[in-house]
């Protein structure tokens, strides 16, 4: 199978580019474009992603002939005689790029679009319907809530359509990364470079994207654990919302708790981290599986609210109100054995994960489905 994989980090942020690194091992032809300028090259090549041709992303998305599609076009006709197969797409963003480049060429590839978490209805255009009854596209999901949310998305009537689309969309396991996650971390030296004492209890804020997550509702939680009596350092990525405000917040305080604000890739925010948060602000948890399985790996426990990742191993508020995530994260500082036991739940989930190597057989599955590729035998021949 020739397989290519269309990258988009402005939309897919760490989780698709750690999917899509994870995807690489499948035994295919691979090849990658990844739109994204120097900083997103250097972290895809960080994160795993080692092979691509890169196309510098349009300046301005409004642009009546939008370059990047022009660009791709261009590396398209520039290609070897071999087309792709399929056309791996790791968010809705990078599909609506290759309906544009590929969907008028004759004999046009399938193309297998991934969804991390639920999109909007302008990152699903028109076509979805046309492409998925024909059999030119598949869309998967890691999660049943962004299977439920795809749905309404996919069709353009009522209801009814809603339900004829939703057993069409895939469900995929999230990747297994190893112990201690993909890349190789140094923590006491990451924790140093950041000014983290080592004594420092660090709860991370896990957004993915970054603007996903809002750092002044991170801040008034550690506030709230700080009246429960225990100081904490909040770590939070730049470019999430609301950052200077939380510094103001904190300064009004009198830094009596932590604030750091660092550009980081989400191996690095775990791996300087003891909890992590995900925050659901108005239901919407601010990452997705990916990042879960990937903090699960790296045996830092997660704190999260009601209705997070039904069936993982973390720790939940007892209620939606934001104070309230305050809870468990008090919990974990005063009971060694909840970390303990979290952390062997963890690496269970983990281990379990990895033997079943789930995601990228049920990858390689759907791949073969809409190429029409019979699975290969589970015969072996005896010697």
């Amino acid at each position: 199978m020739r397989i290519l994989h269309l990258l988009d980090p402005a939309s897919c942020a760490d989780e698709g580019l750690l999917a899509c690194a994870a995807a690489l091992a499948i035994d295919a032809d691979h090849e990658c474009w990844l739109i994204a300028s120097g900083p997103d090259e250097r972290r895809a090549w960080e994160l795993g992603i080692h092979s691509t041709d890169r196309v510098t992303p349009r300046p301005r998305p409004m642009l009546i002939r939008d370059p990047t599609v022009a660009a791709l076009k261009h590396l398209h006709a520039a290609r070897p005689a071999n087309a792709p197969d399929l056309i791996q797409c790791w968010s809705p963003g990078a599909l609506h790029l290759a309906r544009r480049v590929f969907g008028a060429c004759p004999g046009a590839p399938a193309r297998c679009a991934v969804a991390l978490r639920p999109p909007t209805r302008r990152q699903l255009s028109t076509p979805a319907d046309s492409d998925l009854a024909t059999g030119r596209e598949v869309a998967v999901a890691f999660d049943e809530p962004t299977r439920a949310a795809l749905a309404p998305l996919l069709s353009r009537a009522g209801p009814a359509d809603a339900a004829r689309w939703r057993p069409t969309i895939r469900l995929l396991h999230p990747p297994a990364f190893a112990p201690g996650g993909p890349i190789a971390l140094d923590r006491a030296a990451l924790r140093a470079s950041l000014n983290i004492a080592p004594s420092d209890t660090v709860v991370c804020l896990l957004a993915d994207p970054p603007a996903l997550g809002d750092a002044a509702r991170m801040t008034f939680a550690a506030g709230v654990v700080l009246a429960a009596g225990h100081r904490t350092v909040s770590l939070i990525r730049r470019d999430t919302i609301n950052d200077r405000r939380a510094a103001r917040y904190t300064r009004a305080h009198s830094r009596r708790w932590g604030l750091i604000l660092a550009d980081l890739s989400l191996p690095e925010l775990l791996g300087a981290s003891d909890i992590a948060l995900i925050d659901a602000p108005s239901g919407v948890p601010t990452c997705g599986p990916v990042a879960a399985s990937l903090a699960l790996s790296m045996a830092v426990p997660i704190v999260t609210f009601p209705g997070v990742l039904p069936g993982w191993p973390v720790l939940r508020a007892p209620s939606d109100a934001l104070g309230r995530i305050a809870v468990p994260i008090v919990e974990l500082l005063e009971s060694p054995h909840l970390r303990a036991d979290l952390a062997a739940r963890a690496r269970s989930w983990s281990d379990h994960a990895r033997a079943s190597n789930a995601f990228p057989e049920t990858l390689a599955a759907i791949w073969r489905e809409q190429l029409n590729i019979p699975a290969p035998s589970a015969l072996h021949a005896v010697p």
